[in-house]
């Protein structure tokens, strides 16, 4: 089984990821190689975001995408049975070594790294030297490879901005159905 909120490969949803893909590298001039998704609020969908982009972008000729579920308050993203295993909080608080939370999906060329077990102090090690030297680790695998960081909500938590510091893009989800228009400017003023 691999991460949650997989879209169908063939489907009209698919292409828009590929579409999002394409507007990224094709039509910026430095496209980002460490890009940041999160969300004004909860459930506004930046999870599946997060993993179609990452899908997407390993879909690409000699690209390799980098999935980092950032969200250790409310992790996300579980490679099948593998529910609280050993993930970014494990690398943040106890020096557990990059080599064991990088893990191979079923996806060719995408790596995911869990969040680990949830912890209170999310964001004393998001914004810890430890997170940046992971990002620094991950961003020298090559210009080939891109990194998708899946952050906890703008709104409620500190993590996205501390994160958007770190890294060369943000994409903001939002559902229009859910957002009001002042969630979306505080958002937007916070980052």
């Amino acid at each position: 089984e691999g991460p949650v909120l997989i879209i169908p490969p063939n489907s009209f949803a698919a292409e828009e990821f590929r579409k999002l893909k394409a507007h990224i590298f094709n039509r910026l001039p430095n496209p980002p190689h460490l890009i940041l998704v999160t969300s004004a609020t909860p459930q506004e969908g930046k999870t599946m975001v997060s993993v179609n982009l990452a899908i997407a972008i390993s879909q690409e000729i000699n690209k390799k995408a980098i999935l980092i579920d950032g969200d250790l308050r409310n992790p996300g993203i579980h490679l099948g049975k593998r529910k609280n295993s050993t993930g970014l909080s494990n690398y943040l608080s106890d020096g557990t070594p990059l080599s064991e939370i990088l893990i191979n999906s079923e996806i060719e060329n995408l790596s995911i790294i869990e969040a680990g077990p949830s912890t209170s102090k999310s964001s004393e090690l998001i914004g810890s030297k430890r997170m940046g030297e992971l990002l620094k680790a991950v961003t020298e695998s090559g210009d080939n490879t891109y990194i998708i960081i899946d952050s906890s909500p703008i709104i409620l938590t500190a993590e996205p901005m501390l994160l958007s510091k770190m890294v060369d893009g943000v994409i903001l989800v939002v559902s229009p159905d859910r957002t009001p228009k002042e969630g979306i400017s505080r958002a937007m003023k916070d980052l």
